[in-house]
């Protein structure tokens, strides 16, 4: 009974700690003490997941390189020791893509791909190995592989809406904005609260602005303002959409809104009253 406890505690102690070494040499404590090793590793990648952001000081940088490796060799283990779980692979696969967003080194994402491509062997029907393989061949920039990924997610379980929003941004970071807006209307459908959170609204807006749909940019634009009133930009768009409609008056209100919120802008509000007619 003892055992165990003492090896809890050093995975307690190893999560908690804000130094990256210091947690290193807990995860170790841990995997030295009398228990299976699989739980520790998972909480140690868990963690150096999360470190990613982060803001990580240059001074800082070679401890986490240590890190990374650390927990790319115990789950390489894991891996080995349990070649037909599919969980293990899963971890490794998106601490792999994790490690590549610290390094920048591209053999990691190869890796992914080959612990990700056995993961979706082991399990064909986890929607999580078929998001991660997605994630990291969008990373590598091969858009033609990753979309029939994430495709096959909608398709293993079509009323989640999360997985219709994921393939609407892989349609939309292909130039494919139609079919970007057709899955964005859907996630909506099935209930994805995207409108009512400003990073996702920002990326739904950008697909109605490349298909120059202002008719739908307004509630959009009314949204964000309503989230955050004090952006101009915010504002100066949604007079353009106004003007592009023809409500020229409605116009005016929000490029002088843009202007009053940022001062600096008054050239180019000035320039913008000047094209709307009379």
């Amino acid at each position: 009974n003892i055992q165990p406890a003492v090896a809890n505690y050093y995975i307690i102690k190893m999560v908690s700690s804000q130094d990256v070494e210091e947690s290193s040499i807990y995860f170790q404590k841990s995997l030295n003490s009398w228990m299976e090793k699989y739980e520790p590793r998972e909480h140690f990648v868990q963690k150096m997941t999360k470190s990613i952001y982060q803001e990580i000081p240059e001074e800082h940088r070679e401890a986490f390189q240590r890190a990374f490796e650390l927990a790319e060799t115990e789950m390489e283990i894991s891996c080995q020791k349990n070649s037909l779980d599919f969980r293990p692979h899963l971890f490794l696969g998106e601490l792999y893509n994790n490690s590549y967003r610290f390094s920048g080194d591209q053999e990691k994402l190869e890796r992914s791909e080959q612990v990700l491509e056995k993961a979706i062997k082991l399990s064909p029907t986890n929607q999580q190995g078929y998001w991660h393989l997605a994630e990291t061949k969008m990373v590598q920039g091969k858009m033609e592989e990753a979309i029939p990924l994430l495709q096959k997610v909608v398709e293993l379980e079509p009323g989640f809406s999360r997985s219709h929003w994921y393939l609407a941004m892989a349609y939309s970071i292909a130039g494919q904005y139609q079919l970007a807006k057709e899955k964005v209307i859907e996630a909506g459908e099935k209930g994805y609260s995207w409108k009512d959170n400003l990073t996702e609204l920002k990326k739904g807006i950008d697909i109605y602005l490349a298909l120059n749909d202002d008719a739908n940019l307004l509630p959009l634009y009314l949204k964000a303002i309503e989230l955050n009133p004090n952006d101009p930009q915010f504002w100066a768009s949604l007079a353009a959409s106004y003007a592009n409609l023809g409500q020229y008056e409605k116009a005016r209100e929000a490029a002088m809104k843009a202007m009053e919120i940022n001062p600096g802008l008054r050239p180019k509000v000035e320039e913008f009253l000047k094209s709307l007619p009379q």
